[in-house]
C-alpha cells in the first residue's frame, strides 16, 4: 500500500483516543476505528497520511510528500474538520474534536455502529436492486444538494466513501479540502483520485470543478450499484474506450432512472446536469414522450423569441452587464486589491515566541539530560572534576540541587535515600527533552519534542503552548499560528507563497470577487495577473465582472471558459461567435441551426396532424382531407394514370370522382391504407384489388402566435388520419398481390 504505515493497535492520541483497528487508507490519509476513553464509546479517528510520509518512532515526517509543505498540509487538513463541524447536516457525521500530534494531524467523528462502507455491502452482496439504488441514490441527493447550498463540493465520490447504517440512513464521509489544496499544488496530482469515479476534469491540473463533478462521481456509484462493477474511467473513455450502456446490462430499470444516470455520466462537463436539482428532474420524469401540443407550443414560442431576438456584441449573454477585456496586473502585486505589493514576511524560528524579542540559541549537552530534574527549569551546570575528570557534578543555580556522579549516574545531594539514577531516568524526572532553545533576553525555553513541536517553558514550568517551528516564528511577530507567509501591504490579505504558487488564505476586502474564487486554491504563479482580473484560463479574452463568466477570443471566436448560467455552462469549451452565445443563453437555435429548427418545426406541426391533434378544415371537423388526386395502377414498374378528380375524406366516408361521377365508400368498409411515396392504397371489404392514388400534395395554413406557417401534407399524411377514423381493421395483408 502507498504511503506509511498505520498506527499500532493500542495507540492513545490527545489523551483519549485509543486505536483498536484500521478501517482503510487512501493516498492521502488513514482511517481508524477507536474508543473515545473519555465516553466510553466507539469514534472515528481520520490521520493525514499522504503518499510519501514516513513514520519513524512515532512521528510521521511530512517533509519528503512531493510538492508540499507540512504545516500548510496540517492546516488545510484541520480546516476540512472546522468545515465538518459548521456544516452540521444530516448524513455528515458529527465533529468531536481535531488536534495535532505526531508530527500530522487528525480529526475524529462519531462512529455508526454496524455500518458498512457501500464498497462492502457490494463486494458481499453484488449488484442492487432497481429500488435499493434509488433509496440510496436519493439520500446522497439530498446530502450533496445541501452540500452545494453551502458552496461545498466533496470531490470523491464513490462507494468507500459513504455509509450505510443498519436501519438504512446513508452518510457521505472523507471530504477533500486538504487533498483538494494538496491536488492544485502538486504537479502529478490524479494519482489522488480513483479511477472509475473521478471524472475528466479532475484529472486535470486545470480542470473545472463543480457541481457537475460530485454528480458524474454520484452517477458512477450509481452504475457500481446497478451493474456490480465501476464504470470505464474518464482517462480510458476518452482515450475511445466505450461504457457499457446501463441500458443493455439493467434493462429491469426505469427508463427514467437509466436516462439520468447516463446524463450525469457524460464526459463532458457542460453535458452533464449542472445542479443536483437538475439531476433530480431528471430521475422523476415520467416514462414515455411530450403530447406533440405541447412541442407545438414550444416551438412557437421559440420562433416568436427569434423573431424578437437581439443583442449587444460587448453585452454579457449571462447577465447582460458589460464584457470587458482585462489585462493581467503586474507581477508582485496582490490580487486582491490590485494595488498593494506582495511582501513576504519575514519569519524567523529564531525569534523569540515569548518575548517577541530575544534570539533563541540552541542548548544541549553530552550528557542525556539539560534541565534541572528538581525545578524543572534552570539548566543544570555540569562541571567534571579529578585528574581523569570521571567525576561530574551537576548544579541548579535556580533550586540549588546539586547532584553527583559521572557520565553514566548520580545521586541527588542531600536525598535521604541516596538514589542513584542513570542521567536518563533523571530526565525523564524533569519531563524535560535532551535539546532545547532558550531566549537570550528573557530565557523562556523550548524543548524540542519528537514530534517536531516545542514545547514552551518559563520560569514557573511549562505553559502549555506546544507548536512547530514554522508556528513559533509567527506567534513571535504577532501572527495566528496558521498565517501566511506573505501578505499585501495595503489591504492585508494572507497568502502561502512559495516557488511555485501562490495561494490565498484570508482576505478582509474582494473588490474584484478574487477572494470569493481562489480562497485556499493553490495557484501557480504564472497565472496569477491573469486570474486576478478574473481570467483564470490564462489567455486573452472577455470576463463579465457582473456574474464572472469568462471568454477566450481569437479575433473571430469567442471560447468559453466558464460561466454561471446553466445554459451556457453546458458549452464550455466550445467556440462561437459573439450572438451564438446570446442564443445560446436566450435557449435560441444558432445562426447556423435555424433552418433545422424551422424545418423541425414544419415536422411537428405535420406530425400533429398525423395524430388527429390538427384539423384539416377549422370550419368543417368532419373534413380529414380534400385535395387533387389521380386515380392509377402501377404496371410493370410504370404507373398507368385511369382518370384524375378530387380525394375527399370525411369521417364517416371517402369520396372520388369529378362533379357528375364519384366513388363512395364508408370509411368503416375500409380494411387497410398504406402509403409509399405520393401512392395511396385502400383496400376496401369485399374487394378483391387494392385501390392506388396518386395524391398530389396539400397545404396547409396555420395561425400561430409567431404568426402564419404553412405546411405541406403528403400522402403518408392522408394514411395516417385515415387510419385513426377507421372503425374496422382486417389483418394485414399484401396490398399489391393484386
Amino acid at each position: 500500500m502507498p504511503g506509511t504505515s498505520p498506527l499500532p493497535i493500542g495507540s492513545i492520541l490527545a489523551g483519549r483516543f485509543e486505536i483498536t483497528s484500521t478501517l482503510g487508507r487512501g493516498g492521502f490519509s488513514i482511517t481508524y476505528t477507536a474508543t473515545d476513553l473519555t465516553l466510553a464509546d466507539t469514534c472515528v479517528v481520520k490521520e493525514l497520511a499522504p503518499t510519501g510520509s514516513n513514520r519513524q518512532n512515532g512521528v510521521m515526517d511530512l517533509s519528503a510528500v512531493p510538492s508540499s509543505n507540512p504545516q500548510r498540509l496540517r492546516q488545510r487538513f484541520l480546516e476540512e474538520a472546522q468545515l465538518l463541524a459548521k456544516l452540521n447536516l444530516p448524513g455528515i457525521l458529527r465533529l468531536r474534536d481535531a488536534f495535532e500530534e505526531g508530527g500530522t494531524a487528525y480529526y475524529v467523528t462519531d462512529a455508526l455502529t454496524g455500518a458498512r462502507t457501500l464498497d462492502r455491502v457490494l463486494a458481499q452482496e453484488g449488484r442492487m436492486t432497481s429500488e435499493g439504488t434509488q433509496d440510496i441514490l436519493f439520500q446522497l441527493l439530498d446530502i450533496l444538494e445541501a452540500l452545494h447550498e453551502h458552496r461545498v463540493l466533496h470531490r470523491d465520490i464513490k462507494p468507500s466513501n459513504i455509509l450505510i447504517s443498519p436501519r438504512g440512513e446513508v452518510y457521505l464521509i472523507d471530504f477533500g479540502a486538504a487533498r483538494e489544496w494538496h491536488a492544485d499544488s502538486a504537479v502529478l496530482h490524479t494519482v489522488l483520485f480513483t479511477p472509475g469515479y473521478a471524472p475528466i476534469e479532475q484529472l486535470s491540473e486545470r480542470g473545472k470543478r463543480g457541481p457537475a463533478s460530485d454528480i458524474y462521481s454520484l452517477c458512477a456509484t450509481a452504475y457500481h450499484m446497478l451493474t456490480g462493477f465501476p464504470p470505464r474511467s474518464a482517462a480510458e473513455r476518452a482515450d475511445g474506450t466505450e461504457m457499457v450502456p446501463l441500458s443493455q446490462l439493467r434493462p429491469d430499470v426505469d427508463h427514467p432512472v437509466l436516462t439520468a444516470i447516463t446524463a450525469g455520466l457524460k464526459l463532458r462537463f457542460r453535458d452533464r446536469p449542472q445542479s443536483i436539482q437538475e439531476l433530480r428532474q431528471l430521475l422523476m420524469v415520467p416514462a414515455g414522450d411530450d403530447p406533440a401540443r405541447t412541442a407545438i407550443e414550444t416551438f412557437d414560442a421559440t420562433a416568436v423569441r427569434l423573431e424578437r431576438f437581439s443583442y449587444t456584441k460587448r453585452a454579457c449573454p449571462a447577465c447582460d452587464n458589460l464584457l470587458e477585456e482585462p489585462r493581467p496586473i503586474k507581477t508582485g502585486l496582490c490580487p486582491v486589491c490590485h494595488g498593494g505589493p506582495l511582501k513576504t514576511r519575514e519569519l524567523s524560528e529564531r525569534l523569540c515566541g515569548h518575548c517577541h524579542t530575544g534570539i533563541l540559541q540552541l542548548v544541549g549537552d553530552k550528557l542525556p539530560i539539560l534541565f534541572c530534574p528538581t525545578c524543572k527549569v534552570s539548566p543544570l551546570d555540569i562541571r567534571k572534576e579529578g585528574l581523569i575528570r570521571r567525576t561530574l557534578t551537576a548544579h541548579c543555580d535556580n533550586c540549588q540541587s546539586t547532584f553527583k556522579g559521572n557520565s553514566e549516574s548520580a545521586i541527588l545531594e542531600h536525598d535521604p535515600n541516596h538514589t542513584e539514577r542513570t542521567w536518563v531516568e533523571w530526565r525523564q524526572i524533569s519531563g524535560r527533552a535532551r535539546e532545547a532553545w532558550i531566549c537570550d533576553l528573557c530565557e523562556a525555553q523550548f524543548d524540542v519534542l519528537p514530534s517536531g513541536q516545542w514545547r514552551e517553558y518559563i520560569k514557573k514550568g511549562a505553559t502549555g503552548r506546544q507548536f512547530f517551528p514554522q508556528e513559533w516564528a509567527r506567534i513571535a511577530v504577532g501572527l495566528r499560528t496558521d498565517a501566511g507567509n506573505a501578505t499585501c501591504g495595503q489591504c492585508g490579505a494572507d497568502y502561502w507563497l512559495d516557488e511555485n504558487t501562490l495561494s490565498l488564505l484570508e482576505f478582509q476586502i474582494d473588490p474584484f470577487n478574487f477572494g470569493a474564487a481562489y480562497l485556499g486554491k493553490a495557484i501557480p504563479i504564472d497565472d496569477v495577473g491573469w486570474n486576478a482580473v478574473g481570467k483564470s484560463s490564462g489567455h486573452n479574452g472577455l470576463v463579465c465582472h457582473g456574474c464572472s463568466t469568462e471568454f477566450d477570443h481569437d479575433g473571430k471566436f469567442l471560447t468559453l471558459v466558464h460561466s454561471p448560467n446553466i445554459r451556457l455552462q453546458r458549452h464550455a469549451g466550445r467556440s462561437l461567435v459573439i450572438e451564438d452565445w446570446h442564443r445560446i443563453a436566450q435557449a435560441l437555435p444558432l445562426v447556423t441551426d435555424e433552418e433545422a429548427f424551422y424545418d423541425s418545426f414544419d415536422q411537428a406541426l405535420v406530425d400533429s396532424f398525423n395524430q388527429g391533434e390538427l384539423a384539416f378544415d377549422d370550419r368543417d371537423p368532419e373534413v380529414l382531407w380534400e385535395g387533387p388526386a389521380k386515380e392509377v395502377r402501377p404496371e410493370e414498374g410504370e404507373i398507368v394514370e385511369l382518370s384524375d378528380g378530387n380525394f375527399s375524406a370525411k369521417t364517416e366516408e371517402i369520396i372520388y370522382g369529378r362533379l357528375f361521377r364519384k366513388w363512395r365508400v364508408p370509411l368503416s368498409s375500409v380494411a387497410e391504407v398504406e402509403a409509399e411515396d405520393d401512392l395511396l392504397w385502400l383496400r376496401v371489404s369485399g374487394e378483391d384489388q387494392a385501390r392506388c392514388y396518386e395524391i398530389l400534395p396539400s397545404r396547409l395554413s396555420l395561425q400561430l402566435q409567431s404568426g402564419e406557417r404553412r405546411i405541406t401534407l403528403r400522402a403518408d399524411s392522408l394514411a395516417a388520419v385515415l387510419a385513426l377514423h377507421m372503425h374496422k381493421r382486417a389483418k394485414p395483408e399484401p396490398l399489391r398481390g393484386a
